[in-house]
């Protein structure tokens, strides 16, 4: 049912079915999980490949493996193994897990694949991922928090209800290019956010912005503009993580093709 839906929805990277397990859960229950999840990613496979075949004449969606095993190095080390020896197009890590042992992954995983952090929480997170070898991330933070008025910047996050930005004409982040940033001020967005404004049905965010789509997209801009430089291939000397784990060198990825 995963893949058929995930199909049907056009998605470009799907991934397969899971088990999300948390710290609380026992040694032995993480184990059960991971093997549970071992058996639904062959028959994620056996299925997408079926449904692939059916899609003649259409793009290729990719199919990406999830990694878990918890905060356990052999229990990750093994979702590795043996998922890195099934056909995925790439392989999602996700689970509790600290951002700091990503390197158990990074040693295990195929070098030619991609690898997706799921659900970081803070823009640090992205650089840590880097250096373990990680190349996309995906993450609700950025609208989490433009939810609740707060928004990223280069000098930190903070409140744009705060009275300071009562007459702060300036944008959110000044030399940001965004469609936010170029078009509204802080003083107008927190005036949104007092009066309670919200986009209406039908309504575009560039006629007559809600306030939390707006902040999103100005928090998202800037999450990615850090992290511009290190759109290449680590280098050994550059992928050293905060943990002293070493990356080997790896070469760029090639274009997603059917398996």
């Amino acid at each position: 049912v995963s893949m058929q839906v995930q199909h049907q929805i056009g998605a470009d990277v799907m991934f397969a079915f899971d088990e999300l397990t948390t710290l609380y859960n026992s040694r032995g229950y993480q184990e059960e999980a991971l093997e549970r999840t071992r058996l639904w990613a062959l028959r994620c496979i056996a299925e997408h490949q079926r449904l692939t075949t059916e899609r003649v004449g259409k793009p290729y969606q990719a199919l990406f493996g999830v990694i878990q095993g918890a905060q356990y190095e052999d229990l990750r080390r093994k979702a590795c193994q043996d998922l890195g020896s099934m056909p995925f197009d790439g392989f999602g890590i996700g689970g509790a897990l600290e951002k700091e042992n990503l390197g158990w992954c990074a040693e295990e995983l195929p070098e030619s694949k991609p690898r997706h952090l799921l659900g970081i929480s803070e823009p640090d997170d992205i650089f840590v991922g880097i250096e373990n070898g990680v190349d996309t991330f995906d993450c609700v933070s950025p609208t989490r928090v433009a939810r609740n008025a707060a928004v990223y910047s280069p000098t930190g996050r903070y409140n744009i209800t705060n009275a300071r930005f009562k007459a702060d004409f300036s944008p959110i982040y000044e030399g940001c290019d965004c469609y936010t940033c170029t078009h509204y001020t802080r003083a107008y967005l927190r005036h949104l956010f007092k009066a309670d404004e919200r986009v209406l049905p039908g309504r575009t965010v560039w006629r007559r912005p809600s306030p939390p789509s707006t902040m999103s997209a100005s928090s998202c801009a800037w999450w990615t503009t850090p992290a511009k430089p290190s759109r290449t291939a680590p280098t050994s000397s550059t992928a050293t993580s905060s943990s002293a784990t070493t990356t080997p060198a790896r070469s760029p990825k090639p274009a997603l093709q059917p398996v």
